[in-house]
């Protein structure tokens, strides 16, 4: 696939590039009787690219009640792909 590639790694790279795309999602999730309107999430492993949308779909209704300590598991095995977790702390208002 690759010709004249310096890196030994980079033919691996552009064939699951090209035929198996994945991707980390980085976001945020509302956030209810929080210091913070949202916490920032992440999933916990790389999806297929063709799933994003409707995963991003997914976590644009949830909405949690804080306290929320960074590393909470926010939602599991979300479309039976990865864990959504906080990397942020949110605390709850007083």
């Amino acid at each position: 696939i690759i010709e004249h590639g310096l890196c030994p790694k980079g033919d691996g790279f552009v064939k699951n590039e090209v035929f198996h795309p994945v991707r980390t999602i980085c976001t945020s999730v509302r956030v209810l009787n929080g210091d913070l309107p949202l916490v920032s999430v992440r999933t916990d492993r790389e999806i297929p690219k063709d799933k994003i949308f409707k995963l991003m779909k997914l976590i644009k209704s949830l909405r949690i009640e804080a306290p929320v300590k960074i590393n909470d598991i926010i939602y599991e095995n979300a479309l039976g792909l990865c864990n959504i977790k906080a990397t942020k702390t949110i605390n709850k208002i007083s």
